[in-house]
This record gives C-alpha cells, sequence and structure tokens, in this order.
C-alpha cells in the first residue's frame, strides 16, 4: 500500500486504508460543517436583523452595514467576490461594508436572463453569465435609493449627491 495520501494514490475501494477514509472525511467535512454549524446557531442573522431589503440581492442596515447575495458556488473562480462586487460598483457602496451571503435557491430570482434563468457554476462562466443581472440590479437598488432620499428631501433625484 502507498504511503502518500493524494487522491491518486489512494487504493481500490476495496482496499482502502484508514489514512484514505480519514482524508476524504477531513475534506468533506470542511466543505459542510462550516454552513451547517451556522445553520440556526445565535451568529445567525434573522432577515430583521440584516436590516430592509432594497431588491432580492441587496438588504442595508441602519447603521450602514450591506449584505449582498450571491448567486453562485465559490469553486475556485472568485465568484464569492467578484459577483458582488459587480453588484456593489454599481450601488456605489462602501466595499469595508459589505457582507456576502449565498443567495437563497430561487432560480426566477436569481437566476440569469444568459442561462434561461437557472441557477448555475459551470466552466468558469459565472462572472459572465451573471454580470448583466448584476450590473442592472445594481443599478436600480442605487436608484431605489437615490429616489427615496430624493423624497425624502424634496428634490430632484439627480440633486442628491454631494
Amino acid at each position: 500500500m502507498s504511503k502518500s495520501n493524494t487522491p491518486s494514490s489512494c487504493p481500490l475501494p476495496a482496499q482502502v486504508s484508514t489514512r484514505c477514509r480519514r482524508n476524504y472525511l477531513a475534506v468533506t467535512a470542511s466543505a459542510i460543517l462550516p454552513k451547517w454549524a451556522m445553520d440556526g446557531s445565535e451568529t445567525a442573522l434573522s432577515p430583521e436583523d440584516k436590516g430592509p431589503a432594497i431588491s432580492a440581492w441587496v438588504h442595508i442596515r441602519p447603521d450602514g452595514r450591506i449584505t449582498i447575495y450571491n448567486p453562485a458556488a465559490e469553486m475556485g473562480q472568485g465568484s464569492m467576490t467578484a459577483l458582488p462586487a459587480i453588484f456593489a460598483e454599481e450601488l456605489d457602496a462602501d466595499w469595508a461594508k459589505v457582507q456576502i451571503e449565498y443567495s437563497p435557491i430561487e432560480p426566477k430570482v436569481y437566476g440569469p436572463g444568459a442561462w434561461g434563468g437557472r441557477m448555475m457554476t459551470v466552466g468558469s462562466r459565472a462572472v459572465s453569465g451573471y454580470y448583466e443581472s448584476l450590473r442592472q440590479a445594481g443599478a436600480q437598488a442605487r436608484y431605489v435609493l437615490m429616489d427615496s432620499v430624493a423624497k425624502k428631501w424634496k428634490c430632484a433625484a439627480g440633486r442628491t449627491e454631494h
């Protein structure tokens, strides 16, 4: 039996060593346990604690912290940063105040038009597939905020910036 723990050196299932099983369990647990441990925990925020939803993509808390929802799985493409960054750029958000969470699995809301409304992370296409949808959603959220401020200040929406 090989002393290496690399997947290519692991024996066939009938000959699986304790070391290979431990590697498998360690890798699987590291992927599953963080999400499982957070569900229902006291540290998880309720929707009320996240602040009002400006759109399905973003919540803004009264203290200025922003939660942006990421619709794609992080599989080494950088989508957990790139996709919310596209939205935040259109929103003109302070990146230091942005928190990123996975979106709910709701393809009709979070699926891009490029893929017929399906939520997918495939073939390094997460950023290109969601780009237009997130740009538009970020711009719409910014418009909602600017319009709300303009109404409160009783001025034209274009006159609300410094």
